[in-house]
């Protein structure tokens, strides 16, 4: 999953050829505050994953890549935190249910709620809605109350 800032607006394209220094201390803000904000919506929000929390300990993180001018930000997740951002089976990317298929035992033993249990050989399973916890970090760190704060303290007040 990455997070590459790429503005059309004359303003940063000049920002990013007359002052390139400038240009990457603004991307490092953004990117670490896009990175705290996707974080911010594991733990609360519509996406919310949070039950241990070790999705957003360990496997969501920020680094910023070439310098001056050329800077890209980047936010990612590795581990299962991409299936949860993604999606799996027919809310993912492939768009297909996929089987669990007992392997070790006779059968799979899976809880129906109310104490029962059933057992099946195999089960098909549609699979988990997407919840893009990063892309909605990243979303709220380009409206411009962000951007204008970045602004300013990267430039002072101007």
């Amino acid at each position: 999953m990455e997070l590459v800032f790429k503005y059309d607006g004359k303003g940063f394209r000049e920002m990013a050829r007359k002052m390139p220094m400038r240009f990457e201390q603004m991307i490092r803000k953004l990117t670490a505050w896009a990175e705290t904000e996707s974080h911010n919506q594991l733990k609360s929000g519509p996406n919310r994953a949070w039950k241990t929390g070790e999705l957003a300990q360990r496997r969501l993180g920020s680094t910023v890549r070439g310098y001056g001018g050329e800077a890209q930000g980047e936010v990612y997740t590795t581990g299962y935190g991409v299936y949860v951002h993604e999606g799996t089976g027919i809310y993912g990317p492939t768009g297909r249910p996929y089987t669990i298929t007992a392997v070790n035992a006779k059968a799979l033993m899976i809880p129906v709620g109310g104490g029962e249990v059933i057992f099946r050989k195999k089960v098909t399973i549609k699979g988990m809605r997407p919840r893009p916890f990063i892309w909605e970090g990243i979303k709220r760190v380009l409206k411009p109350d962000y951007l204008s704060r970045a602004w300013r303290q990267v430039f002072g007040k101007q």
